[in-house]
């Protein structure tokens, strides 16, 4: 296949990641599409989540894999070979071969991908298409994720689509995902013409789910709700295919649901990275966030199943660096007492979103950041006055953004980004407001050495489907925008600022007609794949043309699409019941344009809140905890003290190193994948040992003095970097991990012949190495071999070796003494049928020249055979 032969997940080291039965064994196989590119998506997690999740419902009868759009260059590739786009990285194994492919669509512009993922991996597009191929067995195709409010561009105006059955809501609820899996699980007993059996069985069994070929009813906007409601009733008489309504699934924090606490650890730079989620939901009711609104009410995990959840984690995949998930991490009532408890477990503990008014407004808060080695801050200023951050009821006052700002440079924070929303609402008055803001900024900056990098981001306002601004006209008048986040541009600049306008205007345009338009998206969508059109970084191909084209007659600035819509506005996807009340949802959108003062049902220090009303509580529980809700814990100048003595020790260890044999299982791991797998197996084997060591990294061929010669991805002798430390260690000295402690590292390594490394590291240098090229022939070999000499400037003779097909490069004596190389021979390995290059190197060694840049490094083949010491 060439370049899609060599990746991070062919590589030999991928395959210790994996907890998967025997293919032919499993009773049933899933696989999980995301619809970006892998390199766009390795940070998140929906596909570690579903499989966690499968493999809890099915245990080990479940065969899981991933597969990830191709990249560019994959593409190419993969059409030029006519090779289907979709395959597992675990299997090998094309879409079609499996029983279920389940897709997470993140973001409405993914959507313009499914349907070309579909047609390039020879599925037909639509569900009632491979419903009618006899004796043919498509997998069932079910779609869900963070943008299934807003996928009505997979359903077709008779109720086709694209996927055989939409999930909405979380995966975790009960019921939810378990019994999605479960039922998944029946395919194999049917007969491939009776799938409709389980999507009935799936609608039954979960509210949450729809399955096409229901009636969908559309009706031109300006009907009223009670006619509405009068047609639907007539509708449901004349077609024998029932609306069904939905009822978007969610968790209740009383119910322990599930959370994931191991998953397949993948060969890339994040494998050394797990996210731990600490709530769901959001308390705030910003009128432009879409996961606000789609996931309330504000919901905890308790304490003490995080610590345990993290435990868990760390044994399962082996992660040095945890990240909170959360939509608002600090919001949690227990986040101080977990800061510190989270940091006796992991290396890093990093956080990442959460509210401003938060930070600002709890007493400690920011102290314990700091102290947590939190250095940059993103501010979600969202409005560039108060009057437009109470239109986006953003609840940050101007008082305490600037006691914030200020708070920030007095502690020297390294980063600050403030991001803000372009609506087209913002008046002259506003932009004034924004001006003097840069301006009182700049004087701030003049007061400070060293001052933080400040970075200013602003995007267009894509009104939100389910959002109280869905109501709001649609901005399309390009000029008015541009000529807005001008203005916006030249005061940042203008007080020495960095300004990024974070989205292109096209781009805009399609991302707000996906969420909000109706059912002939299908359509576009259907004639963009025949057309090749897709999203990565960006639309490739003429989709704008073909959206605009459609719509032509409803962008008009008196259409009802495009203006004020009221509360009977005949929305996409209203079969579609949320929690939170409609008529809520409209009332909030007229405070919001009125820039009313937001209110929370949210407790906090200044005291308890209020209901507001939205309905998204089910349970009295759920709204007491809300109303009551407090950040709780010790004295905070206790828990910064705390934080900071711990971070200040870990920070300090010394470490131990010991000396390993890399079996060739190992080649081709990323550093960070490798001390991944190393930290999981030691964990597993010695679980006690879960808050005293932190991390395992390889020492030798990554440090300063080998990295651009050797490199990562190699397999033999190395020296690995053990950090920990003993409960007797002193946090005032350099603590370490004592000889009881190592020996148990030692043993639960035994698999690599690890022992104790007694010789500085830095004396090592590679005595005897191979390189093996599956990628190149003899004479390419050869080749490059050449060249490889000439780039080290040592003179040579070249002659036959001993054996056919082998060739021996003798280095000149006087060029031996540079410590570079000593010999290497070229040979044909017969059973492998791929070149070898074998080298006796020396302290000085390079062998940068023969091994590709990172993108292709995957296609060579270090082993590392023997250390040697400088004399």
């Amino acid at each position: 296949m060439g370049l899609t032969d060599y990746s991070p997940f062919t590589a030999p080291a991928q395959a210790l990641g994996w907890d998967n039965p025997p293919w032919d064994a499993a009773e049933v196989r899933i696989l999980f599409v995301r619809l970006s590119p892998w390199q766009d998506v390795q940070r998140s997690s929906p596909h570690l989540f579903l499989y966690s999740l499968m493999r809890k419902a099915l245990g080990e009868k479940a065969f899981g894999d991933f597969t990830f759009l191709p990249s560019r260059a994959e593409r190419k590739e993969l059409d030029n070979h006519e090779f289907p786009w979709m395959r597992g990285i675990a299997s090998g194994k094309v879409a079609v071969e499996f029983d279920a492919l389940l897709i997470s669509c993140s973001y409405a512009l993914e959507l313009i991908n499914l349907p070309l993922l579909l047609q390039k991996s020879g599925i037909p597009l639509r569900a009632s298409q491979r419903a009618s191929w006899k004796n043919s067995r498509w997998p069932l195709i079910i779609v869900g994720g963070s943008n299934a409010l807003a996928n009505q561009g997979l359903i077709f105006s008779d109720g086709d689509s694209f996927a055989d059955g939409l999930y909405f809501g979380e995966a975790e609820a009960n019921p939810g995902g378990k019994e999605l899996f479960s039922l998944i699980a029946q395919l194999r007993e049917i007969n491939g013409s009776d799938k409709r059996t389980i999507l009935e069985q799936l609608e039954a069994a979960l509210p949450s789910f729809w399955a096409y070929g229901h009636h969908l009813y559309h009706p031109s906007p300006g009907h009223t709700l009670e006619d509405s409601h009068k047609n639907l009733e007539f509708d449901r008489l004349e077609h024998q295919q029932n609306y069904r309504e939905i009822h978007p699934a969610r968790s209740y924090a009383f119910e322990h649901p599930f959370l994931p606490e191991a998953y397949p650890i993948l060969n890339s730079p994040e494998a050394s990275t797990a996210r731990l989620q600490i709530s769901w939901g959001c308390p705030s009711f910003c009128t432009f966030c879409f996961e606000g609104w789609e996931r309330k009410p504000y919901r905890e995990v308790p304490r003490d199943r995080i610590l345990e959840m993290a435990k868990n984690l760390i044994r399962h995949t082996g992660a040095s660096t945890l990240e909170l998930y959360s939509f608002n991490f600090n919001a949690h009532s227990d986040i101080l007492s977990l800061l510190v408890d989270l940091n006796r477990i992991f290396d890093r503990v990093n956080m990442m979103s959460q509210r401003a008014d938060i930070l600002v407004n709890t007493p400690g808060m920011l102290e314990c950041e700091l102290s947590a080695e939190k250095r940059a801050f993103t501010i979600g200023v969202e409005g560039i006055s108060e009057g437009m951050r109470a239109f986006y009821a953003k609840g940050l006052s101007t008082q305490d953004l600037w006691h914030l700002i200020e708070r920030l440079f007095q502690e020297k924070a390294r980063e600050i980004k403030l991001f803000y929303i372009l609506s087209g609402f913002e008046t002259e008055s506003d932009i004034t407001e924004f001006i003097q803001f840069c301006q009182r900024l700049k004087e701030l900056t003049e007061q400070h050495r060293p001052r933080p990098r400040l970075l200013f981001s602003a995007g267009y306002l894509v009104r939100m489907p389910f959002t109280p601004l869905r109501y709001a006209p649609l901005e399309l008048d390009r000029k008015k925008l541009e000529t807005i986040s001008s203005a916006i541009a030249t005061a940042v600049e203008g007080a020495g600022f960095e300004y990024r306008l974070a989205m292109d205007w096209d781009e805009y345009v399609v991302d707000q007609l996906l969420v909000l338009g109706d059912y002939r998206l299908a359509e576009i969508l259907e004639r963009a794949a025949e057309r090749g059109i897709l999203y990565d970084g960006g639309i490739r191909g003429s989709f704008n043309d073909m959206i605009y084209q459609t719509y032509k007659d409803d962008l008009g600035p008196q259409s009802p699409f495009t203006g004020e819509k009221n509360n009977d506005y005949p929305f996409s996807l209203s079969f579609v019941q949320t929690s939170i009340n409609n008529l809520f949802l409209y009332r909030t959108y007229i405070k919001a344009r009125e820039r009313q003062k937001s209110e929370l049902c949210f407790g906090g220090n200044q005291g308890d809140g209020h209901c507001m009303g939205c309905g998204s509580c089910r349970v009295p529980e759920e709204q007491s905890f809300l109303i009551g809700h407090r950040i709780s814990g010790d004295p905070v100048q206790t828990k910064a003290k705390q934080i900071a003595e711990l971070i200040r020790a870990k920070r300090r260890i010394r470490p131990q190193y010991i000396k390993v044999r890399l079996g060739e299982s190992y080649r081709g791991a990323y550093p960070e994948y490798l001390s991944a797998l190393l930290l999981h197996q030691v964990l597993t084997k010695k679980p006690d040992l879960t808050g005293k060591l932190f991390r395992i990294t390889e020492a030798l061929w990554t440090s300063p003095t080998w990295k651009d010669r050797i490199g990562w991805g190699f397999y033999g002798e190395t020296v690995l970097a053990v950090y920990g430390f003993s409960d007797d260690s002193s946090p005032d000295d350099s603590p370490m991990l004592n000889d009881i402690i190592l020996q148990d590292v030692l043993e639960a390594l035994s698999n690599v012949e690890a022992t104790l490394c007694t010789e500085d590291r830095e004396a090592f240098y590679p005595q005897h190495l191979e390189i093996s090229f599956p990628a190149l022939d003899l004479a390419a070999a050869l080749t490059l071999c050449r060249k490889w000499l000439a780039s080290l400037k040592v003179a040579y003779t070249e002659r036959k070796g001993t054996l056919m097909e082998q060739r021996v490069f003798e280095i000149a004596p006087k060029d031996t003494k540079k410590r570079i190389l000593s010999e290497a021979t070229l040979r044909w390995d017969d059973k492998m049928s791929i070149p070898v290059i074998s080298i006796y190197g020396g302290p000085k060694l390079d062998i940068s020249y023969l091994v590709p840049t990172e993108g292709h490094r995957f296609s060579v083949s270090i082993c590392i055979k023997k250390l040697a010491i400088k004399q």
